[in-house]
């Protein structure tokens, strides 16, 4: 890809942008020599591991990367057997920790097969180096006492040396022998030599050696002889200190050097995927996408936005070529957007090649070129003695030299700059030059010449950037199939030209131009009407698609509710109908055996009459499976109904109706309260009874059976009986939640309902009542 024409359409700012988002320092330095792959397999998979950054930060948020700094030089230093210096153990280590972050990060994604697994796979968090470099090494210009024990020890005799110097120096200066001497009664350090400070003219009066003299020379720092031992003594651990920090950094750099192979492969994969991550964030914040990548020519770019435009201000535009037609030309006025409309697609085209998200609509198309060749701007140059015409020619000149059936050409003004006849001529010529060598090209123009070129040739189309009459205001938006007007006279109305002028211009145009310009107006006022009609044809298509998908919802709504109402019934009638039909060959049973001597005749009569009347039940309930006539009642709630407490997920019964508030009173068990109407949620029951025919009295489900028994002073025979016609008629009835009231007492009347209930076949679980129930006089069944 020829540098020239990158930067003639601006490749560079779009780099400029990619390193802002950069982390590291020398991403951005691989970022500046980014340029479009030479390879269409290359171009794909850049593109899907930039969208595949681009999913991952979306979802997962982005990793924190820690900057390390330039570590080339570092690594090719440790390579030669360099002692590393703190500054540079501590860059390893930021590169380390940034690398056990990628792979934490990672780990939100180990599952999934993605482009990018791999690279973090090969990442080495080398934990152990890391911690060691933590142990040693505190800051650039300090080394930790931890690093090791020699270097811990030598440190406390050096502070346990300083201190008895200052001890000494301390108890010299507060003597009043030697006050006098003194500038200030202070310790002070020299070349890392304790002293204190004596007067000028003192010198003779305190022996010692001289460090230092004061700027103005009234004051020296000397070392009393005294202490000459002490701090002689004190220099050789400073030198021991500082042999064991240049041991400690050997042993730390020996390790680096050992991981090397390690750590340089952490820093390539590192630099390399900042750069992928660089381009999510940049295709995140313009709202990029990945474009369909192909070989064939073809570019469809929808609602495509230039990338070096704010988004509120780029105005979008869909444009096509390469498929009915190779070439496409576009007039309008000044100030339109035809040379932004180039850029854009030329520089889309550049960033797709690159491996770049780019700011279009979903299903946009962006084709492989081997060349994306540009001659847009004013080429004029004194230097080279090039007229506005010239330049441009000199670089059609160039484009010519490699522009094939694999190039995207995109030219503005075409033939501009010269005589408008000789001009159209040129250009039209040049158009047919890129025509037969099969390349893909745009070219702006304001020759009626060229319209009319694109109306008669196949392959050839017109497209036009649209001026609103009416504002006189360029609307920016392209539209393809139909050339444009340039509105010379109207911009210059616009600008403040004077009318009477422009109305004789008008006088001076050619009567076939004038022809065509109205043919122009024409062609684009029906244009208008029909793209306002297309509009509202696909406003109400939306409309009623929404329409159609809220129908079809609701549909799927009630058949959801249907199901779910027939399976609630038939679980509750299940279990109901088979246990009837456990118990009629029992009572039958127990029947023959007390009437042995009657007529058993009359009784296999009534056993069969039972059979026929569960056929009856079992052909219920099959209707009812298949039926849709249960519904949840809409009807308000009334005194007597049976309702669900949500809250407390209990049955009760509704005892009066809702005051002015929506207020009612509820029943459940011993317990009445007052609840919120909106609280309540009535039971529908399957009324099976309705359609049993009576078999006997004890199989007969009572009319107004309650949930509550009371068994207090009745012997535990007598409760038992009474208890299991309860849970019969229960059963029968169609309750589920029954309250047994059987007292406290000795527990022995608790204890034998409880062993029933235990054994009890209908008895899904039973339990004592809870505070404000009855407590242990109360047992609560689920039935």
């Amino acid at each position: 890809m020829l540098e020239k024409h990158l930067e003639i359409l601006e490749f560079n700012k779009v780099l400029e942008l990619l390193e802002d988002k950069a982390a590291f320092e020398e991403t951005k330095l691989k970022i500046k020599m980014l340029r479009p792959c030479t390879c269409f397999a290359e171009a794909q998979k850049l593109q899907e591991q930039s969208l595949c950054a681009q999913t991952l930060i979306l979802r997962y948020a982005e990793p924190e990367l820690i900057s390390f700094g330039t570590l080339s030089p570092i690594l090719c230093r440790v390579s030669g057997g360099a002692v590393l210096a703190p500054k540079d153990l501590l860059s390893i280590n930021m590169l380390l920790k940034t690398v056990q972050n990628l792979v934490v990060w990672s780990k939100n994604f180990a599952d999934l097969d993605v482009a990018l697994t791999r690279y973090f796979n090969e990442l080495r968090p080398l934990k152990a180096l890391s911690a060691t470099i933590d142990t040693a090494i505190i800051s650039v210009d300090e080394i930790s006492s931890a690093a090791s024990g020699a270097l811990n020890d030598v440190r406390s005799r050096i502070a346990n040396t300083k201190e008895q110097i200052r001890g000494t120096l301390e108890e010299f200066v507060r003597s009043s022998a030697n006050q006098k001497y003194l500038q200030e009664s202070i310790v002070t350090v020299r070349n890392n030599r304790f002293v204190v400070l004596v007067k000028s003219e003192c010198r003779n009066e305190v022996k010692g050696l001289i460090h230092d003299t004061s700027a103005s020379g009234s004051t020296l720092f000397v070392e009393p002889v005294g202490i000459v031992q002490q701090n002689n003594r004190l220099r050789m651990l400073l030198v021991e200190e500082h042999k064991e920090i240049e041991r400690i950094l050997q042993a730390l750099s020996e390790q680096v050097c050992e991981q090397l192979e390690n750590i340089q492969n952490n820093h390539r994969l590192l630099i390399f995927l900042d750069v992928i991550l660089a381009k999510a964030r940049l295709a995140i914040s313009m709202d990029g996408l990945s474009p369909k990548l192909t070989e064939d020519g073809i570019i469809d770019l929808k609602k495509a936005r230039h990338p070096l435009l704010p988004k509120g201000e780029a105005v979008p535009i869909d444009i096509c070529v390469g498929g009915d037609f190779s070439l496409l030309v576009i007039t309008g006025p000044n100030t339109g957007g035809k040379t932004v409309t180039l850029k854009t697609v030329g520089l889309l085209s550049l960033m797709a090649m690159s491996g770049l998200l780019i700011p279009v609509g979903e299903d946009s198309v962006v084709s492989f070129f081997d060349h994306v060749l540009a001659d847009i701007g004013d080429e004029q140059s004194i230097e080279q003695s090039l007229s506005t015409f010239s330049g441009h020619i000199k670089n059609i000149v160039d484009i010519f030299e490699v522009a094939d059936g694999k190039s995207l050409v995109l030219l503005d003004e075409l033939g501009a700059g010269t005589d408008p006849v000789e001009g159209a001529a040129l250009a039209i010529a040049i158009l047919e030059e890129l025509r037969a060598r099969g390349c893909r090209a745009i070219a702006t123009t304001h020759y009626t010449e060229l319209k009319t070129y694109a109306l008669v040739n196949s392959g050839v189309e017109n497209g036009s950037c649209e001026f609103d009459i009416k504002t006189l205001q360029p609307t920016y938006k392209l539209s393809i199939g139909v050339p444009g007007r340039s509105n010379a006279f109207a911009i210059a109305q616009r600008l403040g030209f004077d009318a009477k002028l422009i109305a004789v211009a008008k006088t001076n145009l050619d009567e076939s131009s004038v022809v065509f310009e109205n043919v122009l107006h024409e062609l684009n006022e029906i244009k208008g009407d029909l793209q306002e009609q297309v509009a509202q044809n696909q406003q109400l298509k939306k409309h009623l698609n929404a329409e159609h998908a809220d129908i079809q919802g609701q549909k799927r709504a009630l058949r959801e509710q249907e199901e779910k109402l027939v399976a609630e019934f038939m679980t509750q009638a299940e279990p109901l109908l088979q246990l009837i039909e456990d118990s009629f060959d029992t009572v039958a049973a127990e029947i023959r055996e007390i009437k042995q001597t009657e007529n058993i005749n009359e009784l296999e009569r009534l056993r069969n009459r039972v059979r026929g009347d569960l056929a009856v039940c079992r052909k219920f309930c099959e209707s009812k499976k298949n039926s849709t006539a249960l519904q949840g009642s809409k009807e308000p709630l009334k005194k007597g109904d049976l309702v669900l407490i949500e809250s407390l997920q209990k049955e009760g019964i509704l005892v009066d109706m809702p005051n002015r508030d929506g207020v009612v009173t509820v029943r459940s068990g011993n317990m009445v309260t007052k609840l919120k109407i909106s609280q309540l949620k009535r039971i529908e029951k399957p009324r099976i009874q309705s359609v049993m025919p009576r078999v006997g009295k004890k199989f007969t489900a009572s009319r107004g059976v309650k949930n509550e028994l009371k068994l207090l002073g009745l012997s535990v025979d007598e409760a038992l009986t009474e208890l299991d016609r309860f849970v019969d008629d229960a059963v029968l009835a169609g309750l589920h939640s029954l309250w047994i009231v059987h007292g406290k007492g000795t527990g022995k009347l608790r204890a034998a309902v409880h062993e029933y209930l235990r054994s009890c076949a209908v008895v899904k679980s039973f339990r004592l009542g809870r505070f404000g129930e009855g407590e242990d006089g109360v047992t609560i069944v689920d039935v």
